[in-house]
C-alpha cells in the first residue's frame, strides 16, 4: 500500500491505516469479508464507522482483540472484562485508577499511567519496553483507547469525557486518525502512545449509570456517534436543557440538586449550557416564570407559592416578580381579576 491519495476527512482514515493496523494479508481478508474492496474505495480512504466494524469482525475470526499487533493474542472479551470492572468503581477518579491497575494484568505490551496537571487528570496508554514502538502499535493503541473512551461514556451516561487528546508523533496526520474529530476536543501530537485529559469537574461523575451488560448492544451506535463527530451542541444541548426544564417543573431549584439527578458536575453542567449561549439562570427563570404564572392563577397563599419555587421567603418571591414579570403577585392577581370581571 502507498500513501493516501487524497487526505482523509474527519470521517475517514486512509486504507494505509488499515493495513499497517492489521497487518496487509489480515486486512485484506477483513475487507474482503466486510464486502469493501481496495479498488472500490474513492481516493483510498475509508469510514472510520467501516473500520470499527472491521475491527469487530477481525475479533470474531481470530479471536484477537490485539488484532495481531502484539506481543500476545488477546482473547475475546478481554478489554470488555476490565471494561466490567471499571464500571464498579464509584467514580470516574477511581475507575481510571482500576483501568492504570487492571491493563498490565494482559502482560501483552500496553500499559497506563495517570497524572495529574493543575486540576486536571490525564490518562496515558502506551506500549511498554516489551513491545516496539511502531506506527502498527500506535495505531492499535489509537483503536483500543477509542474503545475504552466510548465505554466511559456508556458507563457515565455521557457521550464523550475527555477534553483534550495527545497523539502520537509517530502516526502521520495525512493518513487519520480514528480519534480525530470529536466535538469538544483539542489535540496535540509529540511523542508516542495516547494521552487524554479529563476536567476535575468530571472525575466525581458515577459509574455505571447504564448497566454494562448491555454495552455490546449499544457499543457500534455509541462508537458510530461519537467517532464520527456527531457529538456536537446541537445533539446534546437540546437534551440537557430538556431534562433539567423537566427537573425545575418536578420542584428542584438550585444546580447542584440538577447536575446531581443528571449525573453530571455544576461545571459541566455550566459548560454545556454556555455552548448554546444561555446559563442555569436564564433556564431556570423561564421555568420557574412559567410556573408562578400558574400558580397565581390559583388561590394558593403566596408564602405557599414562594416555598414551592423555591424561594426563601416572600419577599425574595416579590423581588422574582416584580423582574420577570413587571409586577408585584399582589398586583398580577388584581390584573387577572380585572380581566376576569
Amino acid at each position: 500500500m502507498g500513501k493516501s491519495a487524497t487526505r482523509p476527512n474527519l470521517d475517514e482514515v486512509s486504507l494505509e491505516y488499515v493495513y499497517d493496523l492489521f497487518g496487509a494479508t489480515r486486512a485484506s481478508v477483513l475487507m474482503r469479508d466486510a464486502g469493501i474492496e481496495e479498488t472500490s474505495v474513492e481516493a483510498h480512504v475509508i469510514k472510520k464507522t467501516d473500520l470499527w466494524q472491521i475491527c469487530i469482525s477481525s475479533v470474531m475470526r481470530y479471536n484477537d482483540e490485539g488484532h495481531g499487533a502484539l506481543t500476545r493474542e488477546l482473547p475475546m472479551n478481554s478489554w470488555s472484562m476490565i471494561n466490567a470492572s471499571v464500571s464498579q468503581m464509584p467514580n470516574l477518579s477511581k475507575g481510571l485508577k482500576k483501568f492504570v491497575e487492571l491493563v498490565p494484568l494482559l502482560q501483552c505490551g500496553i500499559n497506563a499511567r495517570i497524572t495529574t496537571s493543575g486540576r486536571d487528570l490525564k490518562l496515558s496508554i502506551f506500549a511498554t519496553d516489551a513491545l516496539s514502538n511502531n506506527t502498527r502499535v500506535e495505531r492499535y493503541i489509537e483503536v483500543m483507547s477509542a474503545y475504552f473512551q466510548s465505554f466511559i461514556g456508556w458507563t457515565t451516561g455521557r457521550d464523550w469525557l475527555p477534553v483534550e487528546i495527545r497523539l502520537s508523533s509517530l502516526l502521520d496526520d495525512q493518513e487519520g486518525s480514528i480519534l480525530t474529530g470529536i466535538s469538544g476536543c483539542t489535540y496535540t501530537r509529540h511523542g508516542t502512545g495516547v494521552t487524554f485529559t479529563y476536567q476535575q469537574s468530571d472525575l466525581d461523575l458515577h459509574l455505571g449509570v447504564r448497566p454494562v451488560d448491555r454495552w455490546v448492544v449499544y457499543e457500534t451506535q455509541i462508537f458510530n456517534k461519537v467517532i464520527s463527530g456527531r457529538v456536537t451542541r446541537q445533539t446534546i444541548e437540546p437534551s440537557l436543557i430538556k431534562n433539567v426544564k423537566a427537573l425545575l417543573e418536578e420542584g428542584l431549584s438550585c444546580q447542584n440538586q440538577i447536575a446531581d439527578r443528571l449525573h453530571i458536575s455544576v461545571p459541566t453542567l455550566q459548560r454545556h449550557l454556555a455552548h448554546i449561549g444561555t446559563n442555569f439562570r436564564e433556564v431556570s427563570r423561564e421555568q420557574r416564570s412559567k410556573r408562578l404564572l400558574l400558580l397565581l392563577a390559583t388561590t394558593m397563599p403566596l408564602d405557599d407559592i414562594a416555598q414551592e419555587l423555591g424561594f426563601s421567603d416572600r419577599r425574595s418571591l416579590t423581588r422574582a416578580s416584580k423582574e420577570w414579570l413587571g409586577l408585584t403577585p399582589s398586583q398580577y392577581r388584581s390584573q387577572i381579576k380585572d380581566t376576569c370581571s
